[in-house]
């Protein structure tokens, strides 16, 4: 398959079918536009697929052969966050480098560093996945005692706290939003905050306006 074609495939798990079905929108005008969809976004970033990296409930994860990463999410929290911190580096959080909002479907695309590989340890799993508790302080507290067991714990709470710096108090800290990278662990999603950041002016104008212009003519 071709890049364009994984694309496709991709937006069409993602599609809210039932509000295009309210549109009376026909499967030959879904994928035509999710055709056009997915050349705009190769003209924003051109890349080939390597692999699917992440294929969970809001997001798919597109490793490149260029080594980094293309994010498709229906998660603007996570879109959101991640524009805040756009460029910005932490060795513990994963670095975005550019965001846009596919105008008319609520999708966002992410370019992102690749972070690192899956944890498979099932002790590591079962620690991370025990500290996904509702108050921030508490996580960071949480990971800086298990951080006496294993210190590479220290790097979530440093990851945590960084993130809190900057305005973003995150929550959904589970096994599948961290990776691990050079012994150090890697938060990969900004989707769950108590306070979601407010839109931070995500967009890209020309694949804004192309792909708006896409659907006032074929809705």
């Amino acid at each position: 398959m071709t890049t364009e074609e994984i694309i496709i495939d991709i937006l069409h798990t993602m599609v809210d079918l039932t509000s295009l079905g309210r549109l009376n929108v026909s499967r030959d005008t879904l994928n035509r536009i999710l055709m056009k969809v997915a050349k705009a976004l190769l003209r924003w970033k051109k890349f080939e697929v390597k692999s699917i990296e992440g294929d969970g409930s809001s997001a798919v994860a597109i490793l490149t052969k260029a080594g980094d990463i293309i994010k498709i999410t229906i998660d603007a929290d996570d879109a959101n966050n991640s524009n805040k911190i756009k460029s910005e580096k932490h060795k513990n959080v994963v670095q975005t480098h550019d965001v846009v909002r596919i105008s008319g479907l609520n999708l966002f695309a992410l370019h992102q560093e690749y972070a690192g590989k899956r944890i498979t340890d099932p002790q590591v799993k079962r620690i991370i996945n025990n500290g996904r508790l509702e108050d921030v302080g508490l996580q960071i507290k949480y990971f800086r005692e298990k951080a006496k067991i294993d210190n590479r714990f220290n790097g979530i709470a440093d990851g945590l706290e960084w993130l809190r710096s900057k305005g973003i108090e995150y929550h959904d800290i589970h096994d599948r939003n961290i990776l691990e990278n050079n012994n150090e662990f890697v938060i990969i999603d900004l989707g769950l905050t108590r306070n979601p950041a407010s839109d931070t002016n995500i967009r890209s104008l020309k694949l804004e306006s192309r792909l708006e212009n896409i659907f006032m003519k074929e809705i």
